[in-house]
């Protein structure tokens, strides 16, 4: 039996191949636009080139469709590689809108990115799109109904796929803080004290994740600075506290996470975001969404609200503003926790193999 890994983009830097080709021998089926990983040891990868077309039409377009699994070029993909692979094999996917029909045989393990479903809603009615919510939803019960074991990388994502198919086997396995370098986690003073509090934001400034809020509170608490970092894809007002840097390397991200008081992700609709674990292996305090699915835990670490009620963030922001101390004591707590490393997810990602 061979172990096939089938996944449509770059999503979370192949961390979980890595974490199961140090046992298994895995053939890899890749999708995007330009070579994004190599063959190593155990992992032989098929790069199957994405039309040179998308290259240039816009980042969005790719970001759409690896976030909503639509479009002809994944109904492809995945009919390619789905010809290729026996019954018998064992299948891992991490690509939303796999391709499924009536013939096509179980896919054992699936990995759950996003709340596909969620996601289509919000850019329908804010972005104005025209995603096609019956064929979406239609995919996502397919896809889970097909499959033996559905990873959860977060509670959010957990829960939305018992929504969809209650009959659906989970299993939470959350994604591993990354490595930070050690010089940027010395202590430092809180610099609301001193200065200004400093809140920053890192993802796509887009609506979906919560920027509209962010730009909200910017305007009301002219005595906070804000700071956000990656893809401009939204109109973004001038407002002396609130700074758009950009997309930056990962190393600069660090520097700015370190030197910042408290991580702001107000999005409504993620699997798991990354930013929030950079921001949590920066020792950062966070003032996330539910719907990040991230690592924080409300009143420990940070504070944990639902990205739909904008009067709960106006009213904490107030609360960190008369307690500042707060920062210090959640910072703390980060600090004793034990970090979920990548050793403890690829133990998890063993374990879950092992179960099958």
């Amino acid at each position: 039996m061979k172990f096939h890994w089938i996944q449509w983009g770059k999503r979370n830097h192949f961390i979980g191949l890595k974490a199961l080709a140090k046992d298994v021998p895995i053939e890899a089926h890749i999708a995007y636009y330009k070579e994004c990983i190599k063959s190593q040891r155990n992992i032989n990868v098929k790069n199957y080139k994405v039309p040179f077309l998308l290259q240039h039409a816009n980042s969005k377009i790719f970001h759409d469709s690896l976030d909503l699994g639509s479009g002809k070029f994944i109904d492809l993909f995945h009919r390619n590689v789905l010809k290729s692979i026996s019954e018998a094999d064992c299948i891992y996917t991490i690509s939303n809108g796999i391709y499924t029909n009536s013939n096509v045989f179980r896919l054992r393990i699936h990995e759950q990115v996003a709340c596909t479903l969620d996601l289509a809603v919000l850019k329908n009615k804010y972005e104005k799109k025209h995603f096609d919510l019956d064929l979406i939803r239609e995919r996502e019960i397919n896809n889970l109904s097909l499959t033996d074991l559905v990873i959860c990388p977060s509670p959010y994502v957990e829960a939305y796929v018992r929504k969809l198919v209650p009959s659906a086997k989970t299993r939470l396995i959350r994604y591993p803080l990354p490595d930070v370098p050690s010089h940027l986690l010395i202590p430092q003073s809180l610099n609301c004290v001193k200065y200004q509090l400093r809140l920053i934001f890192v993802g796509r400034v887009e609506f979906s994740k919560g920027v509209d809020l962010i730009f909200s509170l910017a305007k009301k608490f002219n005595n906070i600075e804000f700071t956000l970092i990656g893809d401009i894809l939204t109109d973004v007002p001038s407002y002396s506290n609130l700074k758009c840097l950009g997309r930056l390397p990962l190393q600069q991200v660090f520097v700015h996470l370190a030197s910042s008081d408290m991580f702001i992700f107000p999005s409504f609709s993620e699997g798991s975001s990354f930013a929030t674990l950079e921001a949590m292996a920066c020792l950062l305090p966070g003032l996330v969404s539910f719907q990040s699915g991230s690592h924080y835990e409300n009143n420990f670490s940070g504070f944990v609200l639902d990205a739909n009620s904008h009067e709960s963030w106006f009213d904490k922001v107030e609360y960190i503003l008369g307690a500042p101390d707060c920062l210090m004591y959640f910072k703390e707590n980060i600090k004793k926790t034990k970090k979920w490393s990548h050793s403890d997810y690829e133990t998890e990602m063993r374990e879950m193999l092992n179960d099958c």
